[in-house]
């Protein structure tokens, strides 16, 4: 199969992540407001997942709901394993492939965007979502 076809079908996985992230996004958000409202309409203390299944039950303070909200931590977790899962998709599959077809080796196949994607992606492996100076000196503006 030529190049076009697995660019097409890189797109499209791409396309697919985004779509995922952008359900869980909206899926948290909504949760977050559903959580908030019912806290104040029955006066509840505490928002309580229990799984009997895997014997978990998990209680969420006011201060861990916040964290599902707009801009909360737990939104930053699902944004940042979307741009890891964006990265590994090159990196682990794609860049390989198009390499076989240029008949190259994986290192010498080399795209400025996922360069990027891949220092943000260390930030957020290796630095807990912190910025590195790598990111703040050397990330490209897009358009």
């Amino acid at each position: 199969m030529g190049i076009n076809f697995y660019i097409e079908q890189f797109k499209a996985e791409i396309n697919d992540i985004y779509k995922a992230y952008r359900f869980s996004h909206l899926g948290l958000y909504h949760m977050y407001s559903t959580v908030k409202n019912m806290k104040a309409q029955n006066n509840l203390e505490n928002f309580r997942i229990q799984d009997q299944e895997l014997n978990v039950d998990i209680l969420f303070s006011d201060e861990e709901i916040q964290k599902a909200s707009e801009y909360g931590f737990y939104q930053k977790i699902i944004a940042g394993n979307t741009i890891s899962m964006f990265y590994n998709l090159w990196e682990d599959n794609y860049r390989s492939i198009f390499a076989q077809i240029q008949k190259m080796k994986p290192t010498d196949i080399k795209n400025d965007f996922f360069g990027d994607l891949g220092k943000i992606r260390n930030s957020i492996t290796h630095k807990h979502y912190q910025r590195s100076s790598e990111i703040n000196m050397n990330i490209r503006n897009y358009p």
